[in-house]
């Protein structure tokens, strides 16, 4: 199956081109995973030739984030997350966030994801969320300020109670 395109947010930490800080991701769809590609830089580490861990735990909250809000086709907010940092995370190398859903019902999605290596899939970093979702307002709300192309999905069209 090919890469579906996700819609991305101008100012996001993650996603948004518009925030020079920022990692200035894409996120995708393949299958029944969200996945962001991401190379941190300098302006992301925590100490010389390695990534921040609070980074690291932004790239995969909002991952998870988007696989909730595929669950729900509403956006979501994080009501608990884990993060296990099995190895250090380097610099200047193509890296995967890889998330899924575990679990769902009509209030509660629970997911999972990890940082791996995009050739060798070795995995840096574990994490798993807790997401509830906001209200079909406020989706609504957010929604029109994200930014599509004629190559992004759109996955709050048709709303889950």
């Amino acid at each position: 199956m090919e890469l579906k395109k996700l819609p991305s947010s101008p100012t996001c930490f993650v996603c948004g081109n518009q925030n020079s800080a920022g990692l200035q991701s894409q996120f995708y769809i393949k299958d029944e995973f969200v996945l962001l590609p991401v190379k941190f830089t300098e302006k992301h580490s925590g100490y010389p030739g390695h990534v921040h861990g609070g980074v690291v735990a932004s790239a995969l909250d909002e991952t998870m984030a988007w696989s909730a809000a595929r669950y729900f086709r509403r956006m979501c907010v994080t009501a608990e997350m884990t993060v296990r940092f099995l190895k250090r995370v380097p610099l200047h190398k193509e890296l995967l966030v890889k998330t899924w859903i575990t679990k769902g019902h009509r209030l509660l999605v629970q997911t999972e994801g990890v940082l791996m290596d995009i050739d060798s899939e070795e995995v840096y970093t574990r994490a798993w969320g807790k997401f509830i979702p906001i209200s079909q307002e406020e989706t609504e709300w957010v929604d029109k300020g994200l930014i599509y192309d004629d190559n992004t999905v759109r996955i709050f069209n048709h709303y889950r109670y």
